[in-house]
């Protein structure tokens, strides 16, 4: 399993005594050379080459790739040669290092399935199963494709739901950005042209200034201690499953945003179902899959609930009864559906269902979101011309009296 994304560069003598090169992931020099030495190989030269995030395993690289096996599977390349093929051609480092390592390790005589459950943070927990089906089968090329269409819908969902998320946020970066000016560049001229005329302000103009010259002098410093303390919650909450399960409830709270995680949640675990389900796999196998994708902590809970009710005997329907998590239409649809002997379909249904949901709840939460913006952006700024311009006509009036 890879434990920590470094990448390694490596030159050595090949088994047969002739000179060659390579790259592997590993967790340090010694392990590596140890990787190398054990494989028949002989390192002259074990070189840091770079370090790989967990951005770098690109789920857009992952579905090309997919497509790209499914081709050479369907012509009759082995599987074995499809690999090599796809690690000598690809353009990423990383991914050639795990290409190469899945051929090793079929040449050793582990099945596919088997390998890629040594790279957790690469491929899907849904993968090793599914193509667990396609070697029972013959049909790795279609298992593949099916596995591309997944991953791409999913992605395009993600896609959709950013796009209709971004003009929001860059209304909030402007408005931030909008108001340090004020508070650093507009406010200190305003302070020292009231100081200079002897004026006695207002108590909220008194008030703004005051904010204005503690963020002017201790700005940096209060935006490092913020930056900490986000890093520190951070930390805390990758650590610490009840903030995460606290931090959950409220994002569910919340008022339109909750709705696109829920139906999100919905849609990824029906997905999966439908997906796994038709291939064969048990309903509580299917479900266990399920929760290793669902982005959201209640919902992983409440998946593991579902696992043991079913495995206690239970239906399906049942252990969705009175689950606040999910609608009821789920309910009944899978209730109708065990008695028809139709869950196939309507794992599909629901997926597509709250797909549909899950994109139409993005762009309403846009549109809602950008005069609500604006009008708390507008009414900030308004206020705070109003609390500075109080003092000018106080002077007015002052000078009117002349």
């Amino acid at each position: 399993m890879i434990n920590s994304q470094w990448l390694f560069r490596w030159r050595g003598l090949s088994k047969t005594g002739e000179p060659c090169e390579g790259e592997r992931i590993g967790t340090s020099r010694k392990a590596v050379c140890r990787l190398l030495v054990r494989e028949g190989l002989q390192p002259f030269s074990v070189h840091l080459s770079g370090y790989l995030p967990a951005s770098y395993w690109q789920r857009a690289a992952l579905i090309e790739l997919s497509l790209q096996l499914a081709s050479l599977l369907g012509a009759g390349l082995p599987l074995r040669d499809s690999l090599h093929l796809l690690a000598e051609d690809h353009p990423g480092a990383g991914w050639r290092c795990v290409l190469a390592s899945l051929a090793a390790r079929i040449e050793q005589g582990q099945s596919l399935s088997i390998a890629l459950t040594a790279f957790p943070q690469v491929f899907p927990a849904t993968w090793p199963p599914m193509v667990t089906l396609g070697e029972m089968t013959g049909r790795l090329d279609q298992c593949f494709s099916q596995l591309a269409d997944n991953e791409g819908n999913v992605q395009l969902l993600k896609q959709q739901v950013i796009q209709a998320l971004r003009y929001p946020l860059f209304v909030c970066f402007t408005a931030v950005l909008v108001l340090v000016g004020m508070f650093t560049l507009v406010l200190p001229e305003f302070a020292r042209l009231y100081q200079s005329a002897g004026a006695v302000l207002p108590g909220p103009t008194r008030a703004l200034l005051t904010l204005a010259e503690v963020l002017e002098r201790y700005g940096l410093l209060l935006l490092a201690m913020m930056s900490l303390l986000a890093m520190v919650y951070r930390r805390t909450l990758r650590q610490n499953p009840v903030w995460r399960q606290v931090t959950g409830r409220l994002l569910l709270r919340l008022p339109m945003l909750g709705r696109v995680i829920r139906h999100h949640n919905i849609y990824l675990l029906f997905r999966t179902l439908a997906m796994t389900h038709p291939a064969g796999i048990t309903l509580d196998n299917g479900l266990a899959l399920a929760a290793a994708t669902a982005s959201h902590q209640a919902y992983h809970l409440a998946i593991i609930e579902f696992i043991t009710h079913i495995r206690h005997g239970h239906a399906f329907s049942q252990a969705l009864l009175n689950h606040k998590l999910f609608p009821p239409q789920c309910r009944l649809l899978i209730k109708t559906a065990e008695y028809a002997g139709t869950l196939d379909d309507i794992f599909g249904q629901l997926a597509g269902l709250h797909e549909q949901r899950t994109r139409q709840l993005a762009r309403a939460l846009t549109q809602w979101a950008e005069p609500l913006l604006l009008l708390i952006v507008g009414g900030m700024v308004c206020g705070l011309v109003f609390v500075l311009y109080l003092p000018l006509l106080d002077l007015g009036e002052v000078m009117g009296h002349f």
